[in-house]
């Protein structure tokens, strides 16, 4: 099968090419058999040509090349080759090879393959793309535990030390003892009487940290806080900063929770405008603005919660109708739907204008005039 290089020139992968395992020589350094290597590429074009006549089983794709990954024993092309915007060549493999190892296995580096110098920094590497942030979670002494990294779709993959690993990464966290996020200026902060800020991410950390204020989150985002977080913050006055949406409510919630006779005072608040404190602190607001939740309703985690059974007699079932059809919304397009709680159950029929976004689940399948047997209106 053939593929297309940058230059026009035809790959074939008739015949397997064995990976080079010594490192070329330098540009302008005579090899064993008494040639000159050739200088490093000039351009874009150049590196792509040089990478692709060094793979195996080269196909053409509409936005880039795939190959066999000579990193590791790859029997179906699992390695996507592609120009990139910021070094020439961009290599993923879908085995979550390191680029490094790619390039070795073929006997080239980052050098190589680089025009003017210019080599991608290998931190910005992780297997759900690049990454545009990387955040480090730290004892609180600051040895580094652990790291999360952030790619510009955000897809988020956390990875510990680990110097026998490419680039001295593991993306595991499995076994490491996971803390707060800059666990040294939480603990410092408690120490002196401060306020700390819990958010629920580490975006928001550094918003609120350039606001002025101490702030940290849990790894992972909402709904991953662990009990033995709260130990960091025994007798601390918290404010909980809430997302404005259910999750981000059920995970303040559950912090305010877990923090209930260990911290010296809980406050749950919630961003003025936007989504969560980084868009409430964009806005224009500061620490002081936030919108305070103690008055509101509880949010209920509907999954969790309990069924409920109601049995009502015929002259009850005209009310109960009556109900559900006061929390029809109109349709976006304004047609009209039969309402089926009345067909089914053989009450008064009408055609509402509206229509049932909550329908009912129901537990018996003998529905009668008389008796209408309903259960968890969620």
């Amino acid at each position: 099968m053939r593929g297309q290089a940058p230059g026009g020139r035809s790959l074939t992968s008739k015949t397997r090419r064995e990976p080079v395992t010594s490192k070329p020589p330098r540009v302008g350094q005579e090899s064993k058999a008494g040639s000159t290597v050739a200088r490093r590429p000039d351009d874009a074009a150049d590196v792509l040509d040089l990478v692709l006549s060094k793979l195996v089983d080269v196909r053409q794709r509409p936005d880039g090349w795939i190959a066999r990954c000579p990193a590791h024993e790859d029997t179906t092309p699992s390695l996507s080759v592609g120009r990139g915007t910021d070094q020439p060549v961009v290599l993923k493999c879908f085995a979550g090879c390191d680029p490094a190892d790619i390039l070795a296995a073929i006997g080239l580096s980052w050098a190589d393959v680089s025009v003017n110098g210019h080599a991608p920094a290998s931190d910005d590497w992780t297997p759900a793309g690049p990454a545009v942030a990387t955040y480090l979670y730290t004892d609180a002494a600051g040895k580094v535990l652990f790291g999360v990294c952030r790619t510009a779709d955000k897809k988020f993959r956390q990875w510990r030390p680990d110097p026998a690993m490419p680039h001295g990464r593991a993306w595991s966290v499995k076994g490491v003892g996971l803390v707060l996020y800059q666990l040294p200026k939480v603990v410092a902060a408690v120490d002196l009487g401060e306020t700390v800020w819990v958010v629920e991410g580490e975006r928001d950390v550094h918003a609120m940290q350039d606001a002025g204020v101490t702030a940290t989150c849990n790894p992972m985002g909402a709904g991953k806080w662990r009990a033995t977080y709260s130990k960091f913050l025994a007798g601390a006055s918290v404010v909980i900063v809430a997302d404005n949406d259910p999750p981000g409510l059920q995970h303040a919630q559950k912090v305010a929770a877990s923090l209930d006779g260990v911290a010296g005072s809980v406050r749950l608040v919630r961003a003025r405008e936007g989504k969560d404190a980084a868009d409430h602190l964009a806005a224009g607001y500061g620490p002081g603005d936030f919108v305070d939740l103690d008055d509101q309703e509880p949010v209920i985690d509907q999954a969790a919660a309990p069924r409920r059974t109601v049995t009502v007699g015929s002259s009850e079932g005209a009310a109960v109708l009556d109900e559900t059809e006061a929390a029809w919304r109109p349709t976006s397009h304004g047609a009209t739907r039969r309402n089926p709680l009345r067909s089914r159950c053989g009450l008064r029929t009408a055609t509402p204008s509206t229509r049932l976004t909550r329908r009912p689940t129901w537990t018996s399948a003998r529905l009668s005039p008389s008796r209408v047997r309903l259960a968890s209106w969620r």
